[in-house]
C-alpha cells in the first residue's frame, strides 16, 4: 500500500513539471482587413494548450491538493482510480488499469507504471503504452494539423487509438508508418506547425496564395486580399482541403501546398476549377458553343468537357475534351475572323451579295461594307437554317457553307429544264396544284408556290428551290408511305386512320399503300388542313400522332349574339322551348274565353276514333288519339258492336268531325270549348306564365271552376287537364341554353364516324333485341352518311325500346286495291298487294298520333325492309336533314342561332329544353365500353 502511494505521489508531481515545458503559444493580432470582411482571432484560442491541459486535472487544484486527495482514496480503502481521465478509447477502464494481465498483484502493478513511466521519459520516441505529457502535447499538435479531431478531451496516455492516428499521419506525410512518435515524426509535426501560412501570419507569400486559391475557385469573395492570414484565410484554406480529400486544419502544409501547385499548373481540364476556365467558356459562348451556360463557372466540368469536344468536332480537331493548345489557337483564330461585328472591308460586302443570293439578308437594298448588328442577324438566320453553330461570325465552317451554295439554288428568272421537274414534285405534295402544264420558266407565280412550301413546312421562306428546299421535296417524296409501298409502317398509319375515323371499313389491313389508303389518307388532309397529297409525310404523321396523343379534339363554334339575346330568340318560338316539369300542375284558363258543353276525355293509352259504331275492321279508323284527348259529346247513348259485352257508344265531334268512340275507353266530363286563339295559364291569373296556347275550337276538360282575378267583368276561371308539355319560363330553359353547362357530350361532333370497329360495336348492341349483331351496318351506315355511330346507336336504341318495339322488329304493310298503303292485318291481308315487312329503327315519320301505322308506312315509301336499310337509310335522313347544314352536336340540334334552312329559318330538332342533355348519358354509356376512342367536340360560343 505504501508502494502505490509512493508511485502516485511521484506520477503527479511529474505532471505538474512537465507544464513547464509546454511550448508558447502566441496569436499575432489581426486588425487589418482581408478583401471584403476582417478576420478576428478569437481569443478562446489563446493559451489553448495551458487551458487543456488543465482541464485534465480537476478544476484548479493545486498539486498539494491532487496528492491529498490520492491519498485519502487509499487511505479509506477505495480502488484506485485515474487521476488523468485516461480516454476510453485508449481501452483503460476505472476500475482496471490499462493493457496488464489480472493475474499480476496490486504492488507489481504499481511498480510496472513506475518503469514505463521512467523508460518513457528516458526514451527519444513516444510509444504505445507511454504515458506521460509529452504524449498530451503530441496529441494536442496532431490536432491542430487535423488528426485525432475525434478526441474531444485528449490524455497523457499513448494507447492503440494514438497509434492509429499516429500511423495515419506518418502515411498522410510520406514518413515510416510505425504508429511511434518518433524523431522524423516529431520533427514533421514542429515543421508543419511552424508553416508560414497559418493564423496569424503575416507575409507577401500569404497574399499570392490568396490569390492562387482564388485562381482556383475559393476566397471568391476576397475583392483585395491582403497579406494576413486570418481566421477568414483559415476557413478558406479548410474549404479547398475539404473539396479535395485533404486533411482538413486550415493551415497550408506541405500536402495542401503542393496540391495548389498541382493544380495551378494544369492545362484546361476536366475537374480543374480556375478563373481562366470563366474566359475559356466564354469565348466558346462567343463562337456558338455551350450557350445554355447563363453565368459560366470557374468549374471545368463534365458538361464543359462536352461542349468542348462538340467544338473539337465541329472544327475537325482532335477531340479529347480538353482546352489544349490546338483548341485553344482554333478559337483565337475564329475570334480574329475579319467577318465579325465591328469589321468593315469590300470583303464583307461581296459575302453580303453572296448571302443575298441565297435568300438572307434580303432587306438590304444596297449592302455597305459594314459588318453590323443586322449582318449579325443575318449571319445566324443562315446559321440557323443549314444546321451551322450560331454565333453571327463567318467563321471557317460558314465561310465554307456559303461557297458551297451560292451557285446552286433555283431562283426566279430561271429558265431550265430542271425547274419543269421541280414544279411536278412540288405539285405531287399538293403544291401548285393549278398548274395545268407546268413550263421551264422559274417565274413569279412558281416562287408564290415555292413560299408557300416553304412556309408549311418551316424552311426559310425565300422563294428559291434552295438546298434545303430541294432536300425537304426528295425527303417527303422518298417517304415509305405513299401509294405503291408495302410494309408494316402502312399497316400502322391504317390502323391509326381508323382510330381516327378512317378507312373504318378496312377489317384487317394490310401492308399495301394501295389507291384506297392514298383517299383515305387524302381525307384525313383535307379535314384537317394540310396539303392534300396522299402521301403520309412528317407532317401528316405528326397531326395523326397529335390527335391519338390528344385522345380528344376541340374545336369551337362562334354564335354571333349574347347569351341573352339567344334566350330571347328562344321565347318567341312557337313553340317556345317546352318542358315536362309541370306535367301534374293544375292549368287555367278564364271564363269568357269558353264555352261550356258536355263532352268526354280518352281515359285509354292509344283508343282508335272511327267513322262508325262498329270495331269488327279497320278500315272505319280515323285516326288514333292519347289519353286525357277531350271531345264533344252529340249523343252519349248510340248502339254499335258490342266490347266486352257493351253496345253503348258515344257519338262525338273531334277534329270538326263526327266520329265513334267505345264508352268504354272514354268518360263524361264538362267540355270547355275554345272560342277563340286564347292562353292557357300557370294560375288563375292574367299575369302569371302562360303554359301554352289553343286555337278556336279546342275541347279541354274542366276539372272544377275556382275564383281568379278579374277580366272583361269576370273573374270565373276554369282549372282544366292540360298537356304534358308546356312552355318553360327564361329561368327553366337557360341553364340548357349555356352551353358551358351540363355534360359536354352534348358537344360531341356527330357528323364524323368514331373510328371503332364492328367488333366492339357489337359488345354495345349484345342482347339488344334486333340490333345484336348490326355493327357492321352501323359502320356502313356512319362511313356512308358521315354520322357518329355511337350517335346511331344511342338513337336508335331510345327509339326502338333496345330493339324490341314493333317499328323495329318488323310491321307488315301493303297496298288496298285503291292502292294506299295500309298496315297488312288479318282481315285484309288477302285483300292487299305488295305485302313486305317493313322496319324503321329511327322512329322517322312516326307521329305521335299514329306512331306505328304512320311510322311503317314511311319505312315502306323508304324502301327500308331490312333492318340494315333501316339503320343506314335513317342515317341518312339525319345527315341530310340536319348535319349538312353543320348542325352537327346534340347542342347545335336543339339550340340552332346559326344554321338557316332553304326558307330562312333556323330549324332545331326538338322542342323539349333538355332533349340534348337527355341523349348525353347513353351515348356516354356506350362510348366507356369502347376500347380507347378518340373523342371531337365542337363547343358553341356566345359573344
Amino acid at each position: 500500500m505504501k508502494k502505490r502511494r509512493a508511485v502516485i505521489s511521484f506520477t503527479t508531481c511529474f505532471l505538474v513539471l512537465s507544464f513547464h515545458f509546454s511550448p508558447l503559444v502566441t496569436i499575432a493580432a489581426e486588425g487589418e482587413p482581408e478583401g471584403e470582411g476582417v478576420e478576428e482571432v478569437s481569443s478562446s484560442d489563446v493559451n489553448m494548450v495551458s487551458e487543456s491541459a488543465e482541464e485534465e486535472v480537476t478544476g484548479s487544484e493545486s498539486t498539494n491538493q491532487i496528492e491529498e486527495k490520492v491519498e485519502s482514496e487509499v487511505d479509506e480503502s477505495k480502488e484506485v482510480k485515474e487521476e488523468f481521465n485516461v480516454d476510453e478509447s485508449e481501452e483503460v477502464e476505472t476500475k482496471e488499469e490499462p493493457e496488464v494481465a489480472s493475474d499480476l498483484a496490486e504492488e507489481e502493478l504499481v511498480e510496472s507504471d513506475v518503469e514505463m513511466s521512467t523508460l518513457s521519459v528516458a526514451s527519444d520516441s513516444l510509444q504505445p503504452g507511454d504515458r506521460n505529457e509529452q504524449v498530451l502535447e503530441m496529441k494536442l499538435d496532431l490536432m491542430k494539423l487535423g488528426f485525432g479531431t475525434h478526441w474531444s478531451n485528449p490524455t497523457n496516455y499513448f494507447g492503440p487509438d494514438t497509434e492509429r492516428v499516429v500511423r495515419e499521419f506518418q502515411a498522410y506525410y510520406g514518413l515510416t508508418v510505425n504508429g511511434r512518435g518518433d524523431q522524423a515524426t516529431l520533427a514533421k509535426i514542429a515543421e508543419e506547425l511552424s508553416s508560414p501560412f497559418q493564423e496569424g501570419k503575416r507575409s507577401e507569400q500569404i497574399r499570392e496564395i490568396k490569390l492562387d486559391l482564388m485562381k482556383l475557385g475559393f476566397g471568391t469573395h476576397w475583392s483585395n486580399p491582403t497579406t494576413l492570414y486570418g481566421s477568414d484565410t483559415a476557413n478558406v484554406v479548410r474549404e479547398f482541403q475539404r473539396h479535395y480529400g485533404l486533411v482538413v486544419n486550415g493551415i497550408i502544409d506541405e500536402v495542401t501546398y503542393k496540391k495548389i501547385e498541382e493544380l495551378k499548373a494544369q492545362s484546361l481540364a476536366p475537374g480543374i476549377r480556375r478563373d481562366d476556365v470563366i474566359d475559356f467558356k466564354l469565348d466558346l459562348m462567343k463562337l456558338g458553343f455551350g450557350t445554355h451556360w447563363s453565368n459560366p463557372t470557374n468549374y471545368f466540368g463534365p458538361d464543359t468537357e462536352k461542349v468542348v469536344r462538340e467544338f473539337q468536332a465541329y472544327y475537325g480537331l482532335t477531340v479529347n475534351g480538353h482546352g489544349d493548345e490546338a483548341t485553344l489557337a482554333k478559337i483565337a483564330e475564329q475570334l480574329a475572323s475579319p467577318f465579325q461585328e465591328g469589321k468593315r472591308s469590300e470583303q464583307i460586302r461581296e459575302i453580303k451579295l453572296d448571302l443575298m443570293k441565297l435568300g438572307f439578308g434580303t432587306h438590304w437594298s444596297n449592302p455597305t461594307t459594314l459588318y453590323g448588328p443586322d449582318t449579325a442577324n443575318v449571319v445566324r438566320q443562315f446559321q440557323r437554317h443549314h444546321g451551322l453553330v450560331v454565333n453571327g461570325i463567318i467563321d471557317q465552317v460558314t465561310y465554307k457553307k456559303i461557297e458551297e451554295l451560292k451557285n446552286k439554288a433555283l431562283e426566279r428568272g430561271v429558265r431550265r429544264a430542271d425547274v419543269i421537274d421541280f414544279k411536278l414534285d412540288l405539285m405531287k405534295l399538293g403544291f401548285g396544284t393549278h398548274w395545268s402544264n407546268p413550263t421551264d420558266y422559274f417565274g413569279p407565280d412558281t416562287e408564290k408556290v415555292v413560299r408557300e412550301f416553304q412556309a408549311y413546312y418551316e424552311l426559310t421562306v425565300n422563294g428559291r428551290g434552295d438546298e434545303a428546299t430541294l432536300k425537304k421535296i426528295q425527303e417527303i417524296l422518298s417517304s415509305p408511305l405513299q401509294r405503291g409501298a408495302r410494309n408494316e409502317q402502312v399497316r400502322k398509319l391504317k390502323e391509326d386512320l381508323m382510330r381516327l375515323g378512317y378507312g373504318v371499313h378496312w377489317s384487317n389491313p394490310t401492308t399495301l399503300f394501295g389507291a384506297e389508303t392514298e383517299e383515305e389518307v387524302r381525307k384525313f388532309q383535307r379535314n384537317n388542313n394540310l396539303p392534300v397529297s396522299g402521301i403520309a409525310d412528317a407532317k401528316t404523321l405528326d397531326k395523326i400522332s397529335e390527335l391519338l396523343k390528344a385522345k380528344e379534339i376541340v374545336t369551337y363554334t362562334q354564335y354571333n349574339l349574347t347569351l341573352s339575346q339567344a334566350a330571347a330568340r328562344q321565347l318567341q318560338l312557337n313553340p317556345p322551348p317546352q318542358t315536362d316539369k309541370y306535367r301534374n300542375d293544375p292549368a287555367y284558363i278564364h271564363s269568357s274565353l269558353v264555352d261550356i258543353v258536355l263532352g268526354g276525355t280518352i281515359t285509354g293509352s292509344t283508343v282508335n276514333l272511327r267513322t262508325s259504331p262498329n270495331n269488327s275492321s279497320s278500315s272505319n279508323i280515323y285516326t288514333s288519339v292519347s289519353r286525357g284527348t277531350a271531345f264533344v259529346i252529340q249523343d252519349n247513348n248510340v248502339t254499335g258492336s258490342a266490347v266486352n259485352g257493351n253496345t253503348r257508344w258515344y257519338k262525338i265531334t273531334y277534329d270538326n268531325r263526327t266520329l265513334y268512340v267505345h264508352s268504354s275507353l272514354a268518360s263524361e266530363s264538362q267540355v270547355a270549348v275554345v272560342k277563340s286563339t286564347a292562353n292557357i295559364r300557370q294560375s288563375a291569373s292574367s299575369s302569371s306564365h302562360i303554359f301554352g296556347s289553343v286555337t278556336s275550337g279546342t275541347r279541354l276538360t274542366v276539372q272544377r271552376e275556382v275564383t281568379g282575378t278579374t277580366v272583361s267583368g269576370s273573374n270565373r276561371w276554369y282549372e282544366i287537364t292540360y298537356q304534358t308539355w308546356r312552355n318553360a319560363t327564361q329561368s327553366d330553359f337557360l341553364p340548357y341554353l349555356d352551353p358551358n353547362q351540363n355534360d359536354r357530350f352534348q358537344h360531341l361532333v356527330l357528323d364524323r364516324s368514331v373510328g371503332v370497329s364492328a367488333q366492339e360495336l357489337n359488345k354495345v348492341l349484345a342482347g339488344k333485341g334486333i340490333l345484336d349483331g348490326k355493327g357492321q351496318a352501323f359502320i356502313e351506315a356512319g362511313r356512308t352518311h358521315s354520322v357518329n355511330e355511337i350517335y346511331l346507336i344511342a338513337h336508335a336504341l331510345l327509339e326502338t325500346g333496345n330493339g324490341r318495339s314493333s317499328l323495329a322488329t318488323g310491321i307488315e304493310v301493303g297496298r288496298n286495291s285503291s292502292g294506299n298503303l295500309v298496315l297488312v292485318t288479318s282481315s285484309n291481308r288477302s285483300s292487299l298487294t305488295n305485302i313486305r315487312t317493313t322496319y324503321n329503327m329511327f322512329g322517322i315519320g312516326a307521329h305521335d298520333s299514329d306512331p306505328y301505322r304512320l311510322g311503317a308506312i314511311r319505312a315502306y315509301q323508304e324502301g327500308w325492309f331490312t333492318p340494315e336499310a333501316a339503320i343506314i337509310g335513317g342515317a341518312q335522313f339525319i345527315s341530310n336533314s340536319y348535319f349538312a347544314r353543320g348542325q352537327n352536336t346534340l347542342y347545335k340540334m336543339r339550340w340552332n342561332h346559326l344554321y338557316q334552312n332553304a326558307s330562312g329559318g333556323f330549324p332545331q330538332y326538338a322542342t323539349d329544353m333538355g332533349w340534348a342533355v337527355k341523349q348525353v348519358p347513353r351515348i356516354k354509356e356506350l362510348y366507356q365500353q369502347l376500347d380507347n376512342p378518340v373523342l371531337r367536340f365542337d363547343i358553341v360560343r356566345y359573344n
